[in-house]
């Protein structure tokens, strides 16, 4: 009766103890007393997705910053019916749980880079059509999403006419420092999420 209640839990050295449930045939993903994958996470994607579409530019090549269950993944790839995903994210533990709970299905799972994005990402040679960014310890957004260098080096991984999608959760001061470095942007609250979109023109 897996469909009915599923469990899947990993040690992790970064993050503790990661949880994965799924109850009534919906995943969701524990890190202590944050919830990291969830059908409302999945939807936040989902929406910011439709917002990148938009705009009608071409969107190939994604990057994301941070994996978490996996619930990017699927969207992109309905979104977007060619790109090519490439993941960064700093936790073994977490890409091990993505992998089990298969969120990402009927899709591949993507290229995954394990390591701290604030030092993989500045050194890609590529360009992205999107970045997205889901960066956390826990509730707190990385810090260096308050810093003028990483975001210019992210800046400098989009194409022209790109985009980068933060997720801040409940912390909008955080868009503030990619505010500055992307004068064309858009901030908005997905339910109870603060989100930006920063446009490389």
């Amino acid at each position: 009766m897996h469909w009915v209640y599923e469990e899947v839990k990993k040690n992790s050295a970064y993050n503790g103890t990661i949880v994965a449930r799924r109850v009534l045939g919906s995943w969701e993903v524990h890190v202590g007393d944050s919830i990291q994958t969830s059908d409302y996470t999945n939807a936040m994607w989902a929406d910011a997705c439709r917002r990148v579409h938009a705009r009608g530019m071409p969107v190939n090549n994604i990057l994301m910053l941070g994996l978490g269950g996996g619930g990017a993944i699927k969207p992109l790839h309905e979104m977007f019916s060619n790109c090519k995903i490439k993941v960064v994210e700093i936790d073994p533990a977490m890409v091990e749980v993505a992998k089990a709970i298969c969120l990402y299905k009927p899709h591949q799972f993507p290229p995954t880079m394990v390591g701290d994005a604030t030092k993989i990402a500045p050194a890609l040679a590529e360009q992205f059509d999107l970045i997205l960014v889901d960066l956390f310890c826990e509730r707190e957004p990385e810090a260096d999403l308050n810093g003028d260098e990483f975001l210019q080096a992210l800046k400098e991984r989009l194409a022209a006419g790109g985009t980068m999608v933060v997720n801040a959760s409940g912390k909008q001061e955080y868009l503030a420092a990619a505010r500055r470095t992307f004068p064309t942007n858009t901030v908005y609250m997905f339910r109870r999420n603060h989100l930006g979109l920063f446009l490389k023109e």
